[in-house]
């Protein structure tokens, strides 16, 4: 799970353009972590693990670790 937060961090980094994005950081706390920035976060998580992104999951991204917490519980089913 190490590696899957670095990969999230990377994603949100390269998205949002925040260089202090961390495993701590939030949806809306985070500078350039905004609404618009949000999808498309959610979608290239969607697309690099594998997971379709849907209305009941897509409330998932909104912190570094429950986006880590979801990828992980998807791989389980």
């Amino acid at each position: 799970s190490l590696k899957i937060t670095q990969d999230i961090v990377q994603i949100v980094i390269d998205i949002t353009g925040n260089q202090f994005i961390d495993e701590g950081s939030k949806y809306l706390v985070s500078d350039g972590w905004d609404s618009l920035n949000y999808l498309s976060i959610a979608f290239k998580v969607g697309e690099t693990y594998k997971i379709q992104i849907k209305n009941d999951n897509i409330e998932n991204f909104d912190s570094i670790q429950k986006i880590v917490k979801f990828i992980i519980d998807s791989k389980k089913k």
